[in-house]
């Protein structure tokens, strides 16, 4: 039950993140610049 579970939601997450991949990337290179703003 729990290995089923398990295996659905890494095949989610994997069909997620490949879908948003470039959105993510995005967003941390963002939060990056406005990290390095906020430091310095």
């Amino acid at each position: 039950m729990l290995s089923r579970y398990t295996d659905i939601t890494y095949k989610n997450y994997a069909f997620e993140s490949q879908k948003h991949s470039f959105l993510y990337c995005s967003n941390i290179k963002l939060f990056g610049a406005l990290a390095t703003k906020a430091i310095h």
